[in-house]
């Protein structure tokens, strides 16, 4: 294995494939994260100058605020004296009251969960361009080692094609793991340019970096397998852009949607709630309510402190239709990039970890698939 992924580097070292990679992904990250930071206020304002505005609407009237480069730092989370830790649970957990009043009256102004959304979406998304990268990466280098005669070179000196194989695979997810740390790597650079201190979670931003390599290893395979059972570079090509296409421009899946559209709330249950608490939500909003994500509803569930549930719902479907739907759900290696509910309870409760889990699965399946017949297969 070890002369294998030797000569596959050196290979790449010496093609052209690597280099023209590298370049386009630093050019379309530098240019993503430029448009993404740029269009955030509150992190832009350093390099503008200008003065931005923010509305504080409390209960009797509306107040505006304008804020310039020389006063945001105390609206911002580096100013805030709280945790970041303390940020992101703040979307599904009731804070205690100090650090609730800094974060969620809704009297004063605070950037602190924007920004927290704002990092994380950037995390998520640096995985857009490597595997896109990647797809045409692995079409490109090891459809030549096909067509140039190198695999079945390799064979007849009388390696085995599993070796091959698991070489080949080694070879990608090293590449998977360059490239997504590049493509994190100018997030944290785009950070330091424009004097933006984020609030870092580390244990749930972790997490979603290892499901974007899981993802990223989850199309890489399915390329890798069909090429390697095909030994065609178009069906590989093929498969790679209708995954990418499914993962970056589907927003929801048809079980999501099908699911949503037969969810109802009591809605008279929950407008009497809402009067019973109406002075705490004015203030807070729904920072006064934990959250719960329910697996195997697919939705979160919100209670008060006495323990009572408010916006209930209930789900107009058959159990096994139900269950079938969510088995649908909880199998899209994709799922990270189709849900809209918010990040924290879907990583406190389960939901990252089931599509972690999903990719293992899916990039288990498909290697073994592809090597099965690629052991089989006679090449020509």
């Amino acid at each position: 294995m070890k002369k294998i992924l030797a000569g596959y580097f050196y290979r790449l070292i010496r093609g052209f494939e690597i280099w023209v990679l590298l370049a386009v992904l630093l050019l379309s990250t530098t240019y993503m994260n430029y448009s993404g930071f740029n269009r955030e206020r509150f992190i832009s304002i350093n390099l503008t100058g200008e003065e931005i505005t923010e509305d504080i609407r409390s209960k009797d009237e509306t107040t505006y605020v304008n804020i310039g480069p020389d006063e945001i730092d105390q609206y911002r989370f580096a100013g805030l004296g709280v945790s970041a830790y303390d940020v992101y649970r703040m979307e599904g957990e009731v804070l205690p009251k100090a650090e609730r009043d800094i974060l969620c009256r809704r009297d004063k102004v605070c950037f602190a969960s924007e920004e927290a959304n704002f990092i994380i979406n950037s995390v998520k998304d640096s995985c857009i361009m490597p595997i896109i990268l990647i797809v045409l990466f692995i079409t490109l280098f090891f459809g030549r080692l096909f067509s140039d005669g190198v695999i079945k070179n390799l064979i007849a000196s009388g390696l085995n094609k599993r070796t091959i194989y698991l070489s080949s695979l080694l070879f990608t997810s090293i590449l998977n793991l360059v490239i997504l740390a590049v493509s994190i790597g100018v997030v944290a650079l785009f950070c330091l340019i424009y004097k933006w201190h984020p609030p870092v979670y580390l244990p749930m931003l972790l997490f979603i970096v290892l499901i974007n390599f899981l993802m990223a290893t989850t199309v890489s395979s399915m390329v890798l397998a069909v090429l390697f059972a095909s030994r065609k570079r178009t069906a590989a090509v093929i498969t790679g852009f209708v995954v990418v296409f499914s993962m970056f421009f589907i927003p929801y899946t048809p079980a999501i949607l099908i699911l949503e559209a037969n969810t109802n709330g009591y809605y008279e249950e929950e407008n009497e709630r809402y009067k019973e608490v109406r002075d705490e939500l004015s203030v807070y909003g729904m920072h006064i309510l934990e959250s719960k994500f329910d697996l195997l509803a697919y939705s979160e569930r919100f209670y008060y402190k006495d323990g009572m549930e408010y916006f209930p719902f209930k789900i107009n479907l058959p159990e096994p239709v139900q269950k079938g739907l969510i088995l649908w759900i909880y199998s899209d290696h994709a799922l990270l990039r189709r849900t809209g509910w918010r990040e924290y309870p879907m990583y406190r409760d389960g939901v990252y970890t089931v599509n972690a889990a999903c990719n293992v699965f899916w990039s288990v399946l498909f290697n073994a698939a592809g090597f099965m017949i690629f052991k089989k297969r006679e090449l020509i």
